[in-house]
């Protein structure tokens, strides 16, 4: 059973660059029946589902599951995700939440950087007062349709995509999540020959077991998965960036091979990277 108040905007004359803000739901669903995967066909979109209460559930093509209880969103890119999404098994209460719909280049673009310096999990206060405006524009009940102009949509959409950046910045710069965060950078800077998860620790004082189970446990995956998503992650970017060599990306994103780099890249958005240069 789904519950939902929903406003749909309508806006005309937009740059294709620009994000654009095209629906805003309030949603209540029960019953583990509520399962979506990922990608899906049609335009390409970002989403940002934010939990308000009870809580929501991911699982990646590995198994793992996270988590999306309140406090925390999933970001969901149509045509890049894989996973499923849904109300977890063992949910006691409804899944209630906030659904944001974005298209345009840029939207895109954020929204999968920020997944793939996170997790598609994200920490997100559902009472942000940019969140606090969402909520205001809809209606008591059922559907609406308003019209927005289109720089109005854009800077909600950036405002919204702009909290969320915000939001994962660590409090605690001597916390453990920022021990996490430094090991990104030094894994992100260096993707075509990154140093192992010893040498790091090594280099932040810890021990390799200990910093493997606070990654894990802050980003919901372990260093090595997260490291392969960054990889795949520029080497799309660099595939929608130009006419690069598919041998040469492959080797500045730290594939051995480039059979290993297609094999990988298929297995994560299901198509070769040449087929994937082509829907660019």
């Amino acid at each position: 059973m789904i519950r939902q108040r929903t406003v749909i905007y309508a806006s005309t004359g937009g740059l294709p660059a620009l994000p654009r803000l095209e629906r805003i739901a309030h949603d209540t669903v029960t019953g583990t029946a509520y399962r979506h995967r990922l990608p899906r066909p049609g335009p390409a979109y970002a989403a940002v589902q934010i939990t308000i209460s009870g809580r929501g559930a991911l699982w990646h093509p590995d198994g793992t599951v996270q988590q999306i209880p309140p406090g925390w969103a999933m970001c969901l890119l149509t045509d890049r995700s894989r996973f499923v999404y849904g109300v977890p098994d063992d949910a006691l209460e409804p899944w209630e939440f906030l659904f944001i719909e974005m298209f345009g280049l840029s939207a895109l673009d954020a929204v999968g950087e920020l997944v793939a310096r996170h997790t598609p999990v994200v920490r997100c206060d559902a009472d942000h007062p940019v969140l606090d405006d969402l909520k205001r524009r809809l209606p008591t009940r059922g559907t609406r349709i308003a019209v927005m102009t289109p720089g109005e949509s854009a800077m909600i959409a950036m405002a919204v995509i702009a909290g969320l950046v915000d939001q994962q910045r660590d409090p605690d710069p001597s916390g453990e999540h920022h021990l996490c965060l430094q090991t990104m950078e030094m894994l992100r800077s260096q993707l075509a020959d990154p140093p192992s998860i010893a040498t790091v620790a090594r280099q932040l004082g810890v021990s390799r077991e200990h910093l493997t189970r606070l990654f894990t446990a802050s980003c919901g995956e372990p260093p090595a998965r997260w490291l392969r998503t960054q990889r795949l992650a520029e080497a799309d970017r660099r595939l929608r960036g130009g006419p690069e060599p598919i041998a040469d990306i492959a080797r500045a994103c730290g594939f051995a091979t480039a059979s290993h780099f297609i094999h990988s890249f298929q297995q994560q958005y299901g198509r070769t990277p040449a087929e994937h240069r082509r829907r660019r």
